[in-house]
């Protein structure tokens, strides 16, 4: 049997600046700002 205890999915993803316009700008993403982390542990049906 496989050990599924530390099955996770990890979500990350960074904020746009204040005040962004409606049209995505690759650039906002490419810089050193703070990369936000969501673990969500997976459960499995017995």
């Amino acid at each position: 049997m496989t050990d599924t205890n530390n099955d996770r999915i990890t979500v990350e993803w960074t904020n746009t600046p204040d005040g962004a316009a409606k049209q995505f700008r690759r650039e906002w993403f490419q810089g050193d700002g703070m990369v936000r982390h969501k673990n969500l542990p997976i459960e499995y049906n017995p």
